[in-house]
Order: C-alpha cells, then structure tokens, then sequence
C-alpha cells in the first residue's frame, strides 16, 4: 500500500524542518562562540562612583586635588601646585560593619605621571567591565602612550592599580614614571606599619601604612570615641571618626625595577600627606611595561597588626596568586610588571573547552548552504523510493 503523499510531503517536510533547525542552531551557537562569549565593556562617564563590598570609591575620574593643600616637589626636582587635575580616585571610604563609615581615606590617588607629566583622560567615558576600569590610551611624552586599569575587589577593600607605559618609536625611551596621591589624613598622616617591621618608609619597603591616629590602636593606644566630632581633644581617647587606615603597596619580590620614594608621607611639611613612588624604567622600542600597585582600606579603631599581616599578601606574585588579587592579569601582562618578578612564574592560562572553530560569515553561509542540501537530497531520496514502490 502506498503511503498517503500528502504525508509524504509532511514527512519530508518534517525532516528538511529538522535539518533547517539544526542549521538556525548551529548558526547561532557558532555566533554565540564568534562573539556571544566574549565581556564587552561598557562605556561610562567619569566622575564616576564604585562600591565593591565594604569600600566606596568615589569620583573616579579627571580630578583636580593633587596635591591638595599646597606646592610639593619630589626629590627629582618635579613639581605639582596645589589642585593639579590628574586621573585618579578622589576619595576612599570604608563601613565599619555597623551602619558608620570611615572617610575621607584619600583626597586623590593612584594618579600616573611620566617625567612630571600628569595623566589625564582625554574625554569624559571610560570602559567599565564588571569589576575592571579602563582609561583611555594617552601619549603622555613624546613616543611613550600610557593607561590606567583599577580593578576593585568586592571581597576586599582594596583596589589594584595597573599603569601601563608602551614605546611606540624604534628605539629605547628612559623615563621616570611616579604614582602618586594625596591621603585625606592631611597634617595627622602618620607612618603606623613599614614590611621591615618599623615606622620609617625606605626604599627597600615593600609596602607601607598610614593613619591618622595620635598613637597605635591597641591596649597602650587610644581608643576611639566616636560620639564627639572629630579632631577634638582628649586625653585618653581619639574623638570622632578617624580615615580609614590606608596600606600602600611598591614592589614584591624579584622586581627588576624598585621605586624610589619620590614623595614620602608622614614627615612634616608641605608633603607630609602625599605619596610618590617614582620608577626609572627604561622601555625598549615596541615593548610596553607595567607598574602594579595596590591600595587597602582598613578599620583604623583595630590594631594595625591585622593590616600588616594582610599587607603580606602584596610581596610577591605568588602571594598576590593565593590571595585571589591577579584575576583579570594574563600571563603576558604580569611578565610585561617591572616592580614584581616572575620567580614563582605567572599562571598557565587556563585551557579553554572544546570548542566550534568561529564562523566567518562566508563560512557560515556555506554552512547552511550544506546543511540544506542535505534536506534537498534526503527529500529526493524518499520521492524516488515512492516511485519505485
């Protein structure tokens, strides 16, 4: 008995059907691996606010606060007046865990200038990817193109800097590029913590912290009264809501390049509340380096031996691994770091799942060119069995 051709037709009909869904899938899922994977950043305006966790961020952008009480001039003769507009971040706050806060942790930081040159986004958008803010490239000095990454970290109060300097000419350039900012501790900034276990910041520290307290938190420090305003005097108690504790990073271990401390905070003076780490590199033609440094807000009312043992986790690559603070860092940009060495080796990148090669769209075309050619001739197939039967 002969089929019915009506559900000939439907039965072809239904494969060909079948096959063009597979062909619309596979189009879709080679699009989806051309692209549909890939994070695209998303373009915002600056200043702009970040809170990740129990820090806020704010006005992250072009500001005009270094340094922000007076003329300072580091100690390779550069010089910065007062309210000097640079990138950065302009001010750092911290919750207590308990509905307070404690603010005015900077008053502009992480700036980058190149032989006293102060980088500046060139407009008013930059590329914010998930936790990842991304300047704009600016050529800073003649031949040199710089950019600023910040990644924040929703764990953790803290936020990486990555300065990022590439030689466009055919030749060597020698620069000194500076990190440089501005503590909101103002006059009271004090050195609390250096890695080599004492309160003077030298340049083989690797790290350094400051406050704005009279003495160490602890059983001989003050205590913190925080129901009378701040700054007022007490014998016994630091009144108000002090900054927050700041924890600065300058190099691990191995770096090929240790910065000098062209700004130190905590000396009496002019320049007691800002920092600058200046780094004389040398950039080789086409080559670009880096500089990484990272910044941590802590609670001030709790001794800083709590910070300190969390500083060590800026020391070293392998450190920074452990402690989940290189994501976002592929292998060619911590080999590319001036101020950390490779002794442990940067992480294998990860090996990528088996995957569909991506799809051009003249390759996808002939994708479904053959896709459904094979519905053409399994329809062709059934007619002549019909006929035959």
């Amino acid at each position: 008995m002969h089929d019915d051709p009506g559900c000939l037709n439907m039965k072809s009909e239904s494969g060909f059907s079948r096959l063009k869904g597979l062909a619309t899938a596979g189009a879709i899922g080679i699009a989806g691996l051309a692209g549909g994977n890939v994070a695209r950043a998303a373009s915002v305006g600056i200043p702009i606010n970040i809170t990740r966790g129990a820090a806020f961020w704010s006005s992250v952008g072009n500001n005009t606060s270094f340094p922000s009480s007076s003329t300072v001039t580091t100690t390779n003769g550069d010089v910065y007046t007062s309210d000097m507009t640079a990138f950065g971040i302009q001010d750092a706050t911290l919750s207590d865990g308990s509905g307070g806060t404690f603010s005015d942790g900077v008053d502009n930081a992480l700036i980058l200038a190149v032989n006293g040159n102060l980088f500046v986004n060139p407009d008013t958008t930059v590329d914010l990817t998930g936790d990842t803010l991304t300047t704009d490239t600016v050529t800073i000095v003649p031949g040199v193109d710089a950019q600023i990454r910040y990644n924040f970290f929703p764990g953790r109060p803290v936020v990486r800097g990555l300065f990022s300097l590439t030689n466009t000419t055919a030749a060597p350039i020698s620069v000194n590029a500076a990190i440089l900012g501005d503590y909101g501790s103002d006059s009271n900034t004090t050195v609390r913590a250096t890695s080599d276990g004492d309160t003077t910041i030298e340049n083989s520290d690797f790290w350094y912290i400051t406050d704005d307290l009279s003495a160490p938190t602890g059983p001989n420090g003050p205590t913190i009264d925080r129901s009378k305003p701040h700054g007022a005097s007490s014998p016994n108690a630091v009144l108000g809501s002090p900054d927050p504790r700041i924890t600065l990073s300058r190099y691990g271990a191995g770096a090929t390049v240790v910065p000098l401390n062209a700004l130190t905070p905590g000396i009496a003076g002019p320049s007691q509340a800002t920092f600058g780490l200046r780094y004389p590199v040398t950039i080789a033609a086409g080559q670009t380096v880096r500089i990484m440094v990272f910044m941590e807000m802590s609670d001030p009312t709790v001794s800083e031996a709590a910070a300190a043992a969390a500083a060590a986790d800026f020391e070293s690559l392998d450190a920074l691994q452990t402690a989940g603070l290189l994501t976002g860092l592929t292998p060619t940009e911590q080999s590319q770091l001036i101020n950390y060495g490779q002794s442990g080796g940067p992480p294998p990148p990860a090996t990528p799942p088996a995957s569909l090669p991506t799809a051009t769209p003249t390759g996808l075309a002939a994708l479904l060119a053959a896709l459904g050619g094979l519905g053409f001739f399994e329809l062709r197939r059934r007619k002549k069995l019909e006929t035959t039967r």
